[in-house]
């Protein structure tokens, strides 16, 4: 009876454990979900750059285009200062782009990185704790053996002095 009370107890105990871990499974869940939801965000943020970009694009030859005769006019003056502005344009333009895909690239190797280091630690706590759990279970298995087997030599010995006893009454 006491070893089963001792293998409940300590089965009660591993069932507690397991809830514990089950919930900072959860949260970590939580976690990596928030952070992909960022890493979501920052991808969007990429995307509508990258819009914004084609829209003013977009928008720089639609002025083009509607300029007609003004544009046909002045066309042969402003051709050249035309390819030189397109050109700077498209330069700051990339180098803007390049900046903001240079942030975003370490944002995201930093938040990776972060997880990644969070999860080895987490991972590590829990390879410990249930390293110390099981250590725990073996020892308690252990203890409850070794009384199992002196509860025995117990009875045995009681038996023998009972019987010792009786031959003497007789």
């Amino acid at each position: 009876k006491l070893r089963c009370e001792r293998l409940a107890h300590s089965t009660s105990q591993l069932t507690c454990a397991y809830a514990k871990q089950e919930k900072d499974l959860k949260r970590l869940r939580h976690e990596r979900d928030k952070a992909l939801g960022e890493f979501n965000s920052l991808k969007a943020k990429k995307q509508a750059n990258e819009a914004d970009r084609q829209r003013i694009e977009q928008l720089y030859n639609d002025l083009l285009k509607r300029s007609g005769e003004e544009q046909k006019k002045i066309y042969a003056a402003n051709q050249k200062l035309e390819k030189t502005l397109r050109a700077e344009f498209t330069a700051q333009l990339n180098e803007i782009l390049a900046e903001r895909q240079s942030k975003y690239d370490a944002e995201k190797q930093e938040m990776l990185q972060s997880i990644k280091e969070a999860y080895e630690m987490k991972l590590e706590a829990y390879r410990t704790k249930l390293s110390q759990m099981t250590n725990e279970v073996d020892a308690a298995n252990e203890k409850a053996n070794l009384a199992e087997e002196q509860s025995e030599e117990l009875r045995k010995s009681n038996e023998s002095l009972v019987s010792e006893r009786n031959g003497h009454l007789k």
